[in-house]
């Protein structure tokens, strides 16, 4: 079966590889949905059976399947995980971390108003120690 659109492309030869204006069957698939139809039809008329043995040979290259308890060790783990999240936890909130975290921007201005001030005390005292030596 051929598109009515393109009929002059032979989509078996695209898919073995015999073709020469490759980029004109790119085209034809990107614009044209009967196009890509046979495109797909004749890739799976070229799909061949894996030999005998293959899947055989596919799956014991695999490794073995963790047993049960190898998986129950894992969530052995991550439950002492969550248990040691939540003891750090408590022990957080039990001395006041989480308040002091709250707490802690308004502490910074007050923090620097404090520098502000200081500084303006000391150049006061520094003015106050030139004059005395000035006299």
């Amino acid at each position: 079966m051929k598109c009515p659109e393109h009929q002059h492309l032979n989509w078996a030869d695209y898919t073995e590889g015999k073709v020469e204006n490759e980029e004109e069957y790119r085209k034809a698939l990107q614009t044209c949905e009967h196009c890509l139809q046979l495109f797909v039809d004749c890739l799976g008329n070229n799909l061949e059976s894996p030999p005998a043995g293959f899947v055989d040979r596919v799956m014991g290259g695999l490794p073995e399947i963790s047993s049960f308890k190898e998986k129950r060790n894992v969530r052995a783990w991550a439950w002492l995980h969550y248990a040691a999240a939540a003891c750090i936890t408590v022990i957080l909130v039990h001395f006041g971390f989480f308040d002091y975290i709250s707490r802690l921007p308004g502490e910074l201005q007050n923090f620097d108003q404090f520098i502000i001030s200081d500084y303006y005390f000391h150049s006061l005292l520094d003015r106050l120690k030139d004059f005395i030596n000035f006299i």
